[in-house]
């Protein structure tokens, strides 16, 4: 640590304002940095400090409190509600300041929702305030019930206990030193009546100071399978329906500081994809105490590997071949390595994009990397029909064997890719433009293993660096900066992004084509490319775009890595506006909101950073009248 701090003091301006910015503590979250990557990468770390606290704290400013529900719009959007469960909130209590654990009791009692119940169980903390406290509290409201357990049982073991107790429809989750805003159970009740069939809750959330001041709100994308296995993005608020929390057993223990992530993963497996709602608001304020997980995960050391147990596990459940370690930067986010179950035939097909320049490089990278046992090159050649020049240089360079597909250059790329499909018989197919370079052992392996983990994947991308190492591709966002964006774009590729977003494997809407592995039957199922409305811009976007709507999903695994070795990426002249624009017109809720975004989120970065103004209004067209 000496020497870290020698180069901290010869460092640039951008590392000191790194470490103003985060003060002491932001010194001992710098050491990983330091360790992995050296005086540059937290270079890097800081730069995107100073652009994250320039997003989030002076071009743009939260304001959860501004736009939550006032007690008569709560009361408005209760009287349009037919069903309105009692919920059950759960709250282990052990040996915390009496002060949070009142704060954390009043936010219930606040609750413009007035079905509730709240269970406090005290986990043997043996101590009278606590005690005392509890009692007063049952006395002055009917609705707080208390447990007093005679040993500790651990968080698990108390939650469950608070289970046994409940008797509502639905179970929250409230921990002794945290918050709920006064609208959130109001929130939970009015979308229940929107989605009936709906298990499972979850909100945004932000941090509270010990001063009461709210900071750092976290504004989460809807449910992805796969991301929860990367990390547990779901964390707070969540509601839970009581009869299938009941059914997995309730929390386990030998899980300390992740039984929430082995239950999140549990229960995920025992109800259907579309019964886990999104409320894109922040319901839940998560207390920045020296003992808790919000100040750091070094408050909870055992956190990561009991993680990584829990995410392992998920996976075995599942029959997922996969091993599982944690992020040497942030070690709760999960690095998940697949390998395929079976082995069917992929066909990588190569366009010429640089003309044939780049493609040696290519396919030498291809060579290089793979170890998967079933696959075909096929390059598409658009040359002159009397030119034998690439054919002569397959025939003379390439060892692996390796075919070309002859079409028309006056073909438009949708029609040309359309051809090689058509004229190939094979499960998977990864398209793959020429100055594309593979630099990940496996990576074939890894694409077919995440492809096999859901019958639903239809496309599967990989993270695009630069030859210099900045992002290019790590997943599609629609509607940033009135178009298409590239999430992470230009950030430094060893950093794990904003809440480890860069390198969890996710949900997108859409993925680049330039590497995109396709399933056949998704392909087939939307007839392939549309050469008609998007004969070469944005046509991967529209692909991904109509799989998404005959139900299939786009996943990105970085685990997955290759140089994208062009430059220039779309550029907007006015034929690529012209495609833009259509493309708005074709999809235009999911570029006004891309489910995998926030509504919250500013749309002027593809670094997830900022905000920008999210009305209840906006939300519910009924509080309009």
């Amino acid at each position: 640590m000496k020497t870290a701090i020698k180069h901290i003091i010869r460092a640039p301006k951008a590392l000191f304002l790194f470490l103003a910015t985060c003060s002491e503590k932001g010194l001992r979250k710098f050491r990983p940095y330091y360790t992995h990557g050296g005086l540059s990468l937290c270079r890097q770390m800081a730069c995107f400090q100073i652009t994250k606290v320039w997003h989030n704290r002076i071009l743009t400013k939260s304001e959860p409190q501004k736009y939550q529900l006032s007690s008569s719009q709560s009361q408005r959007l209760l009287g349009k509600c037919k069903h309105q469960p009692l919920i059950s909130i759960v709250t282990p209590v052990y040996k915390v300041d009496a002060k949070w654990l009142d704060l954390c009791v009043r936010s219930v009692v606040n609750q413009h929702y007035p079905n509730w119940e709240l269970i406090l169980v005290d986990d043997g903390s043996q101590r009278q305030d606590l005690t005392d406290l509890i009692e007063a509290w049952c006395l002055k409201d009917q609705r707080i019930k208390s447990a007093f357990l005679k040993e500790n049982r651990g968080i698990a073991g108390a939650t469950n206990a608070g289970f046994e107790q409940a008797c509502g429809e639905f179970i929250g989750i409230l921990d002794h030193d945290d918050e709920l805003t006064p609208d959130a159970l109001v929130w939970v009740v009015w979308t229940y009546n929107q989605h009936p069939k709906a298990k499972w809750f979850y909100s945004d959330e932000d941090l509270i100071t010990t001063r009461g001041v709210c900071h750092n709100p976290f504004y989460k994308p809807d449910y992805s399978p796969e991301n929860l296995l990367s990390r547990n993005f779901i964390c707070h608020f969540r509601v839970y329906a009581a009869d299938v929390l009941r059914q997995i057993g309730g929390k386990r223990t030998g899980f300390d500081g992740a039984q929430d992530h082995d239950l999140a993963l549990r229960f995920s497996e025992a109800v259907k994809p579309d019964q886990i709602v999104h409320i894109p608001r922040v319901l839940y304020h998560w207390r920045t105490i020296r003992t808790s997980a919000a100040t750091s995960i070094q408050a909870k050391p055992k956190a990561s590997m009991a993680g990584v147990r829990a995410v392992s596990e998920a996976l075995q459940r599942r029959s997922v071949k996969a091993s599982v370690t944690s992020h040497p930067l942030s070690p709760t986010l999960y690095c998940i390595e697949f390998n395929a179950r079976q082995h069917p035939e992929v066909v990588i097909v190569v366009s010429l994009h640089s003309g044939g320049q780049s493609l040696d490089a290519c396919l030498s990278s291809i060579d290089r990397h793979t170890t998967y046992p079933n696959y075909q090159v096929f390059v598409i050649d658009d040359s002159p029909k009397d030119s034998v020049g690439l054919t002569s240089f397959i025939e003379i360079k390439r060892s692996t064997p390796t075919k070309t597909l002859k079409v028309d250059k006056t073909c438009s790329r949708s029609e040309k890719l359309n051809r090689a499909v058509g004229s190939i018989d094979a499960d998977l197919f990864v398209f793959m433009d020429d100055d594309i370079q593979i630099t990940t052992p496996n990576w074939l392996d890894q694409l077919v293993g995440t492809m096999q983990m859901d019958e639903t994947i239809g496309a599967v991308g990989s993270l695009l660096i630069s030859p210099k190492g900045k992002v290019v591709h790590a997943g599609v966002i629609l509607g940033v900066k009135d178009g298409v964006g590239l999430a992470c774009r230009n950030m430094n590729s060893r950093l794990p992004g904003d809440g480890g977003r860069m390198h969890s494997i996710q949900e997108y809407s859409a993925l680049t084509g330039e590497m995109l592995c396709v399933s056949r039957r998704a392909f087939d199922a939307i007839g392939g490319f549309n050469p008609k409305w998007y004969p070469d811009a944005y046509r991967d976007i529209d692909l991904c775009l109509r799989m998404k709507a005959q139900g299939f999903r786009c996943v990105y695994n970085p685990m997955v890595k290759a140089i994208w070795c062009r430059t220039n990426l779309l550029s907007e002249n006015s034929e690529n506006k012209y495609y833009l624009t259509q493309l708005r017109q074709d999809y235009p809720d999911l570029f006004c909101n891309d489910p995998f975004y926030n509504p919250n989120l500013s749309l002027d970065n593809e670094w997830f950073l900022g905000y920008r103004d999210f009305p209840v209004e906006q939300q519910v067209p009924e509080l309009k009248v």
